[in-house]
């Protein structure tokens, strides 16, 4: 699916309720400097949400947010668990709560059964 069709598939989804409901609230998007992730963020905050963009590198989540109202741009590598902490804490000091998580951020990993992949290499 092409950004363009993912971004207003998301859109349609905000617009229709079929995200969460159709009020308004604070969402944290991870993986928001591209891709799904980034439509997903823009849709939301085109809805009026206020958003955490969550991403490794803040440039890409600056072009996200577009000096849109409710944006908050949070560089985190969602690899480190302590950097994710820190994450939900801005966010919890911004906009004292967070109603949606969108878990999008990836990367391809080790192939292999789930019990032959090393926790480690899970975690990455």
């Amino acid at each position: 699916m092409s950004q363009a069709a993912a971004g207003a598939e998301a859109e349609a989804a905000v617009e229709t309720g079929t995200v969460v409901g159709t009020a308004t609230g604070v969402a944290l998007v991870t993986g928001a400097g591209s891709g799904l992730g980034r439509a997903i963020a823009q849709a939301l905050l085109g809805a009026g949400w206020q958003v955490g963009l969550l991403g490794r590198h803040a440039a890409p989540l600056e072009e996200t947010a577009a000096g849109q109202s409710g944006a908050l741009v949070v560089p985190t590598d969602v690899t480190d668990e302590a950097a994710v902490a820190d994450a939900f804490a801005a966010v919890l000091a911004a906009f004292g709560r967070v109603d949606l998580l969108v878990n999008n951020a990836g990367s391809f990993g080790p192939a292999g059964e789930p019990d032959q992949v090393a926790v480690q290499q899970w975690r990455q």
